[in-house]
């Protein structure tokens, strides 16, 4: 998938000069501008008596990961719920599984998650990696309007970094929940968490608390429990 330019141009040459009968299956990582203009450009160019066919492949299903694992069920359970189905982190915890004879505690995030995660964050503009910050903060899942607020920009700015966040894998939105994003994994979610000093913790549990509080100020007793948990972080008491 890190085709470039003259790979593009390899891959048609093959196409046309090995004629009828071959079978070429090439991957593609989706959600990179990038990478995905490439792979527009190599299909827009491929030859019109090639039969092209594009399978998007998703996540892994609690089914899948269940055989990948084998074992103890509840081990299943738990990585597909912090992996979300990526075989990518599947891979990577049942890595650190084999080397330690267990599971990552909860706030443990095994080197190779950890190093994919900074990868995508670094692919983010600073507004956007801001924003993701505050979301780290806030939770796992969060409304843009509040995380508007807590990241200091306007909404619709906000739907823009968003949208930036959904394309890097880091974010994603929530179906069947209009105006709701949640971090595209539980590992993601920890991983951005514990990239983040004290200081910059403390000062966003306190944005995130404003945030809650202003779009809660008709009725706060919903979030009461919440809020008090970002005021008592934003000042030191946890």
């Amino acid at each position: 998938h890190w085709i470039d330019r003259g790979g593009g141009a390899l891959l048609r040459h093959l196409l046309r000069a090995c004629g009828h009968g071959l079978l070429l299956l090439a991957s593609h990582r989706s959600g990179d501008a990038g990478w995905d203009a490439a792979l527009a450009d190599v299909a827009a160019r491929v030859p019109v008596d090639a039969e092209l066919t594009l399978l998007p492949v998703g996540c892994l299903g609690a089914e899948a990961v269940r055989e990948l694992v084998g074992g103890d069920p509840r081990d299943a359970g738990t990585i597909h719920e912090a992996s979300g189905g990526s075989p990518l982190f599947v891979a990577e915890l049942l890595r650190f599984r084999a080397a330690t004879g267990r599971l990552p505690a909860r706030d443990e995030i095994p080197p190779g998650v950890r190093q994919a995660v900074g990868r995508r964050i670094a692919e983010l503009s600073d507004p956007a990696r801001r924003l993701v910050e505050a979301a780290a903060v806030a939770g796992r899942m969060g409304s843009v309007a509040e995380l508007a607020a807590a990241g200091g920009v306007g909404e619709l700015e906000a739907v823009d970094l968003i949208d930036e966040a959904i394309g890097a894998r880091v974010l994603c939105e929530q179906s069947g929940t209009p105006g709701q994003v949640a971090f595209t994994h539980d590992l993601v979610h920890t991983a951005v968490l514990q990239q983040l000093s004290a200081t910059r913790q403390t000062y966003l549990h306190g944005r995130v608390a404003g945030a809650l509080l202003d779009h809660a100020r008709d009725d706060p007793a919903p979030r009461a429990a919440e809020i008090a948990h970002h005021l008592a972080a934003a000042s030191g008491r946890t």
